[in-house]
């Protein structure tokens, strides 16, 4: 018998440092329930796969299957506390920023991964893509940095603006 000492871990490992979690994984009823959109949420208590079910996902590779996932790390704590500062009622909090985030998140799998669109999206496309380049300086932002962007705008105090007919100068 070993002494309790020598023993290195007790108990099972969770998901997070699972080496076999994904050469092992099994379908369940949750997995394919989420995979075939009749059901959008995972619960369950510690141990009963919500991360297995999550990493499957991430870690799936197909021509036509695109994943993104976000941990409550990557939200903008910071950005929430300005809000809460500024007097934001507290259901409008998350709202958002997390629906920021999740479109982001959406420009980054259509700008960098999806190949599939047509023509006709293709203007518009290009219109997500010049916005995404201008406000982060790449078309593959990292999304813990997208509410903290790591260059700030300079305006100079004198500028021109010429629209042809009109002309205007502007001071600071």
């Amino acid at each position: 018998m070993k002494r309790i000492d020598s023993i290195k871990t007790i108990g099972g490992i969770d998901a997070d440092s699972d080496e076999l979690l994904m050469q092992c994984f099994q379908n369940h009823d949750s997995y394919n329930e989420i995979r075939d959109f009749q059901k959008y949420i995972v619960l369950g208590r510690k141990g009963t796969g919500k991360t297995a079910i999550f990493k499957k996902f991430l870690n799936q590779r197909e021509h036509n299957y695109f994943s993104f996932g976000h941990i409550f790390s990557d939200y903008p704590w910071h950005y929430h506390d300005k809000q809460v500062k500024i007097g934001v009622p507290d259901f409008d909090k998350f709202t958002h920023s997390w629906k920021y985030l999740i479109l982001m998140s959406l420009s980054k799998i259509l700008l960098n991964q999806d190949q599939s669109y047509d023509e006709s999206s293709f203007e518009s496309l290009l219109k997500i893509e010049s916005f995404i380049i201008d406000t982060y300086g790449t078309r593959d932002p990292d999304v813990t940095q997208i509410f903290t962007p790591s260059k700030n705008l300079k305006i100079s105090k004198n500028f021109t603006i010429d629209l042809g007919v009109f002309k205007r100068e502007t001071n600071f």
